[in-house]
């Protein structure tokens, strides 16, 4: 449970880096059979199909221009992704239309 709520609160410190302030940042839950699917919902800029591959890799930052205006490592979402391997959570990462981003995970019941 620990790791879980690890995973929560990095992608929602993620999704706030990169949302303007006054954009809500929506989490939602849903059983189905045999899983649960939560979902951290963003209004930001969103993320390109190009960066979506490389976001769980250490150290890498989306947007280098803005890279030293928007603190962290670039480890938060490589630091997810092994939490979410050893939980058996699946990430999928969407793009939240118009705008925005979803982070979508699949945890087993």
């Amino acid at each position: 449970l620990d790791q879980i709520h690890e995973i929560i609160l990095a992608i929602l410190e993620n999704s706030s880096k990169y949302s303007p302030l006054d954009c809500p940042i929506i989490l939602n839950i849903e059983r189905n059979s045999g899983k649960t699917i939560m979902r951290i919902i963003d209004f930001g800029k969103g993320i390109s199909a190009n960066d979506k591959k490389h976001i769980f890799e250490r150290f890498y930052r989306a947007d280098a221009s803005r890279s030293n205006s928007i603190p962290g490592s670039g480890l938060g979402l490589s630091i997810v992704k092994e939490l979410a391997n050893r939980q058996h959570i699946k990430i999928n990462v969407l793009d939240n239309y118009p705008r925005g981003t979803i982070f979508e995970l699949s945890l087993p019941r």
